[in-house]
């Protein structure tokens, strides 16, 4: 999640697509990212079990000048030896 969080802030979406399974929709991600600035993540809790695990995270940022959060409990799972994201319950 971590590594994840730094390359938003980045705005490293190749990073961001292979790290993850299922559609991920580029050109809304490059468009978002010129109205956001990332500020800090906090990582509430994390579990793995066995080739699954979850992250329940806030992820602190500015959009239009606004402080906002994003509050997940994101899912994984273990594929070929590298975790992948899945999908996330925003909370």
């Amino acid at each position: 999640m971590r590594s994840r969080y730094v390359a938003y802030t980045q705005n490293n979406f190749d990073y961001i697509a292979e790290t993850m399974t299922g559609p991920f929709n580029r050109k809304e991600s490059e468009a978002s990212a010129k109205e956001i600035e990332w500020l800090k993540l906090e990582v509430l809790s994390s579990e793995e079990r066995g080739d699954e695990g979850t992250v329940h995270f806030i992820a602190f940022f500015k959009h239009q000048g606004r402080d906002e959060t994003l509050h997940e409990l994101s899912h994984f799972k273990k594929l070929n030896g590298k975790w992948s994201y899945i999908q996330g319950e925003v909370r």
